[in-house]
């Protein structure tokens, strides 16, 4: 699941379960773009240094965040979000 705020010039995008992991854009769909890149990104760097793979336990009941101002919005998304596969160390789906 991925989450993006709308903020008065631009959007960003993180999702629970992968820690660290952002994007940002001037559109929706720019943003979804860059943050697939950076996931992809970020998981390959955790499973080249033989890291735990993060699991998808957030569901969109458990994300309850408050806009911060009237400026502000959220969109939800299931992202397919691919696990790499390293030299000797392999996800499964």
């Amino acid at each position: 699941m991925v989450v993006f705020e709308a903020g008065k010039t631009s959007f960003s995008a993180f999702a629970p379960d992968i820690p660290g992991c952002f994007g940002l854009g001037d559109t929706l769909e720019e943003t979804r773009e860059r943050y697939l890149e950076a996931a992809a990104a970020h998981l390959a760097w955790m499973a080249s240094d033989h890291d735990l793979m993060p699991q998808p336990v957030t569901t969109t009941f458990d994300f309850a965040r408050e806009p911060e101002n009237e400026a502000t919005y959220y969109v939800v998304e299931w992202l397919p979000i691919p696990m790499p596969v390293e030299a000797g160390y392999a996800i499964s789906a």
